[in-house]
């Protein structure tokens, strides 16, 4: 399928941008910052306003989302204080893969990332197959995507659309419906309960835009081995397999 076959406007494509920007912060640690970005009601009113006009069908969700709180106690709970939680954030924790293969698959995430000018900051402390940055990156696609549509680029756009469609086929799309299914079921009435939500009906509905397979609500997680959690516990790119140790990734950085 082709990019410019129907060319979707500008502001969709802003919106779905700022749809995996928003979870990307919802999903990162609860701290006074991040706390204060998501509550702030002029972000909560523009991003609420952007739903409306251009993705109405996430505009209830992220309503519901908007009235609570993360709570730190509960982010602990499910994630985590290491790698396993009782909702693992880390593509890799859905993967019976052994070391070797775990390795390459994260090198291949950062590949993704390095393709596109995209780097993890010094003081970033995630794997680069955790949630948050994964979204972090579909995000800055998008707006790339936009800036291009914007400007009739069409091989531009053309890069970017089978960019976005083979993260989701070979990454986010496989694993992240199961994620999103056990923190909807993990906290049904609470904030990352309905985060949960929320990302189930994203990433479906962006398979189905970008034409490719939905993974299923529930896949195994790989056994816990702690004597070889270190050949895979790499927060930074520096400590990742294939990652440009010449560049630093966290917030993701768009260069146009």
């Amino acid at each position: 399928m082709s990019a410019t076959e129907n060319i979707p406007t500008t502001e969709f494509v802003t919106a779905r941008s700022a749809v995996y920007g928003f979870l990307a912060n919802a999903l990162g640690y609860p701290d006074g910052a991040t706390v204060e970005a998501l509550s702030d009601q002029a972000r909560v009113s523009a991003m609420s306003g952007l739903l409306q006009d251009n993705l109405p069908e996430y505009a209830g969700p992220f309503d519901a989302i908007s009235k609570l709180t993360p709570i730190l106690e509960t982010y602990n709970a499910l994630f985590g204080h290491a790698v396993r939680g009782a909702c693992p954030p880390y593509e890799l924790e859905y993967n019976k893969s052994d070391i070797p293969q775990r390795a390459s698959e994260l090198a291949d995430i950062a590949g993704f990332y390095n393709a596109f000018g995209m780097v993890m900051a010094d003081d970033a402390h995630e794997r680069v197959d955790h949630i948050a940055v994964e979204f972090e990156l579909m995000s800055a696609l998008a707006a790339k995507q936009a800036y291009a549509i914007e400007n009739d680029d069409s091989e531009a756009q053309q890069i970017l659309y089978d960019a976005q469609r083979a993260f989701l086929t070979d990454h986010i799309g496989w694993w992240v419906p199961a994620f999103a299914a056990r923190l909807e079921e993990a906290d049904p009435d609470g904030f990352y309960g309905k985060v949960g939500a929320m990302i189930g009906r994203v990433v479906e509905t962006d398979c189905a835009l970008f034409d490719t397979t939905c993974g299923p609500q529930y896949l195994e997680l790989r056994p816990v081995d702690p004597k070889n959690e270190a050949s895979i516990d790499c927060g930074t790119e520096e400590s990742c397999p294939g990652a440009d140790t010449s560049k630093s990734l966290v917030q993701l950085r768009i260069d146009r």
